[in-house]
């Protein structure tokens, strides 16, 4: 705090009389009275004494702070000796004051009297109601009337003074008010005058006066600039007033502007960076001390300093679920403001409720803030692994799976949908399974899709193919690859004969010969035939003869042969084949007695007369004319018996040439549904033609040495009556 300190000097003057005059004294003492409004005083005791001559200096100084007020003063003693009984005007010397001060706004020097009451008055210390009377007015030396004082200051309210003037009061005159610093001293006079005469008792008289030099008020002023455009509230008043100490508290307000921090004053204006405010002179917060300086100016204008507070926004988008990489429209979820220069970031762990198991966790990167920014980030959602796998059904063990394999690995963001069908695998082999999927689902997470791959089932249709088969079993729907066990049974007097999945066809499967066996289910539907047959040709006839190629057994020799109706007649369509010394009963074969086939051999074949037969492996039986007849050989007509099976004899002539009408060529009567064959005939122990020529026995004579047969290369046919003894292959019809 600034302090304010008195330093008052007190002179006594005293004006004794004598017979010999008047004298002037002024004495100095010097004392510190008080300490306020960085005053210096001065008191001045004049007291009037005769024939005293004293000179004094006195000077104080002061420097509270950074302010010093100086005051000094010479005072001169004087005698006065009035020189007539009318009075004589006499003056003392000057006494000199100076005064220095460092105050930026100068001092006010002013000179007061110690009381109202008697302060007009220089009283005789000896004799109270003697004194002398003040002038009342100022006025010059002339004008001064008998027995009154006066003094003459050098200045009056800071101008020139001559003039004597009246007893100062308790209210202050002023002699000088500077308004600025003064390093050189300011010099002033003081001097007293009186006019008495002779008459005056003798004796002292006194009166005290002050002078006073006050340091003049340093006054003060603080504004405060927003330092914007913008609206700022709590703004401080400006301060103003006047400095009475060394400190000045600054408003405590702290100014609000939106979207800005207040970092506090600047003596100047500041300069801003990125939104926020510097200041390279000097810095104050609100409630700040600010020493005031009483040597200069103490106006300050202090601007506001602003931290910027720029917004950030960050908005989420959420990509579709099924629509990789399609995303809904932007939500905000998050607002702040955030003071330039500091840092902000922002991620999905935020958001209270966000789904880990559905979305990617997300982020904004750490960044300095430097003004308003949006940020948008596209939460993505999390892929997850979908596997499918797959495995068959064992063929032939329903309900039996081999090895799980995976067919379909795939990464679907959550919320898509998944599908496989097995229509996707190349190759899928439709005929053999069934398709299998898996449903479309929504993703949640990895999943692993496990499929039995079933096999496609099937009817399988067992079916009589023939009249000769009673009755069949096996039927049923099966899975492919499935062993079915089917059977058959032939009716009475018949034969199974086969199986076949077309009927007439040879059998794709198993044994054709076992009534029971084991069908291997096809990826399809099937159908097998039972095939059955008369099992004995001899119970075979005309009427019963099967209109496609069949096949039938010999109960002789159980020898299977071929037989078909062509035209009207019931043909064997392969070759005869009894063995050599096979013994012929009329119970089986077309013979009246007993007839014993001679023993196979390719000699021979050289008389008419002697029964020959050769066996061959590639053509079936030859036979010479005898043999073929059962050794009855007739000499014209038509054998009536011969080696066929019973109820089965010979062709004739007549029915070769009727099978020769239709069938002109070799070649048409090897092929379907005759399937003559090109066997050549035997002759002296030889074949001769075989490959090229065929020719068959009819039952016809033509003589005792001749018989009728068919002949064909492969573009004629003839019939022909030749020798009995040759060796030709032979077919029966059905009597």
């Amino acid at each position: 705090m600034y302090r304010k300190v008195e330093y008052k000097s007190i002179f006594l003057n005293k004006i004794k009389l004598h017979s010999r005059g008047l004298h002037l004294h002024t004495n100095l003492l010097t004392n510190i009275l008080c300490f306020s409004n960085l005053t210096f005083i001065l008191l001045l005791t004049f007291i009037f004494f005769p024939l005293v001559h004293i000179t004094t200096d006195a000077e104080a100084t002061i420097t509270p702070s950074t302010t010093s007020l100086s005051l000094s003063t010479n005072i001169i003693s004087t005698s006065l000796i009035p020189n007539n009984t009318s009075g004589t005007f006499v003056a003392s010397d000057p006494s000199t004051i100076s005064v220095t001060t460092n105050n930026y706004t100068g001092y006010t020097l002013g000179i007061t009297s110690s009381n109202d009451t008697d302060n007009t008055k220089l009283v005789n210390t000896d004799d109270s109601s003697i004194y002398l009377t003040s002038i009342s007015s100022a006025s010059t030396p002339a004008e001064f009337t008998a027995n009154s004082w006066g003094y003459l200051p050098s200045k009056l309210n800071s101008v020139v003074n001559t003039n004597y003037l009246p007893a100062p009061t308790t209210t202050a005159t002023t002699l000088d008010a500077t308004n600025a610093a003064n390093v050189n001293a300011n010099t002033y006079t003081i001097s007293l005058g009186t006019k008495v005469d002779y008459l005056l008792p003798e004796g002292t008289y006194e009166n005290t006066f002050t002078l006073t030099a006050i340091a003049n008020p340093v006054t003060y002023s603080i504004t405060y600039d927003k330092n914007t455009e913008d609206t700022v509230t709590n703004m401080p008043s400006t301060q103003s007033g006047t400095v009475e100490n060394s400190d000045i508290s600054l408003s405590s307000n702290i100014p609000t502007r939106t979207s800005y921090d207040f970092l506090g004053w600047c003596t100047i204006t500041p300069t801003t960076t990125n939104g926020i405010d510097s200041c390279s002179g000097t810095t104050y917060q609100p409630g700040d001390i600010i020493n005031t300086n009483k040597t200069a100016a103490n106006t300050l204008n202090l601007k506001a300093m602003w931290h910027a507070k720029y917004t950030q926004t960050t908005r989420v988008r959420y990509e579709v679920a099924g629509a990789d990489g399609t995303y809904g429209s932007y939500t905000i979820v998050d607002t702040q403001e955030v003071l330039s220069g500091s840092s902000y970031s922002w991620s999905t762990s935020q958001i209270s409720d966000f789904d880990t198991n559905v979305y990617n966790s997300a982020s904004v990167s750490s960044y300095t803030v430097t003004g308003a920014k949006t940020n948008s980030v596209s939460i993505t959602r999390k892929a997850y692994t979908q596997t499918t796998r797959i495995r068959y059904e064992v063929a032939n063990a329903d309900g039996t799976y081999g090895s799980y394999t995976t067919v379909d690995t795939k990464s679907v963001k959550s919320g898509g949908t998944y599908s496989w069908s097995s229509s996707s695998i190349s190759g899928f082999d439709t005929a053999t399974y069934n398709s299998a999927s898996v449903s479309s689902y929504t993703v949640t997470g990895a999943k692993t899709n496990s499929l039995n791959i079933t096999r496609k089932s099937y009817t399988l249709t067992v079916s009589r193919n023939s009249t000769y088969i009673s009755s069949v079993s096996g039927g049923g729907t099966y899975k492919v690859g499935k062993v079915v066990n089917i059977s058959a049974t032939a009716g009475t007097n018949y034969k199974f004969t086969k199986w076949t999945q077309t009927a007439g066809t040879t059998s794709s499967f198993g044994s054709t010969t076992t009534a029971s066996t084991t069908f291997t289910m096809p990826a399809s539907a099937a159908t097998v035939y039972a095939n059955g047959s008369i099992y004995y040709i001899q119970g075979v006839t005309t009427s019963l003869c099967p209109s496609s190629r069949t096949l039938v057994y010999d109960y002789r020799d159980s020898k299977g042969y071929y037989i078909q109706k062509i035209g009207s007649l019931c043909w064997m369509t392969s070759n005869l084949n009894i063995a050599g010394g096979t013994t012929l009963t009329s119970a089986t074969s077309n013979v009246s007695s007993n007839y014993k086939l001679p023993s196979s051999s390719l000699s021979g074949f050289d008389s008419n007369t002697k029964a020959n037969v050769y066996n061959s492996s590639n053509y079936g039986g030859y036979y010479n004319y005898i043999s073929a007849t059962a050794g009855t050989s007739p000499s014209s007509g038509n054998a009536t018996y011969d080696i066929c099976p019973k109820g089965w004899r010979l062709p004739t002539s007549a029915n070769f040439n009727t099978l020769k009408a239709s069938y002109t060529t070799g070649s048409a009567l090897t092929s379907s549904p005759w399937y003559g064959s090109y066997s050549g005939d035997i002759s002296d122990g030889e074949i001769y033609y075989a490959g090229s020529r065929g020719s068959y026995w009819a039952s016809t004579a033509g003589s005792s040495t001749y018989a009728y047969y068919i002949y064909y290369d492969s573009s004629s046919v003839d019939m022909y009556n030749l020798d009995k003894r040759r060796g030709r292959p032979i077919r029966c019809v059905a009597k």
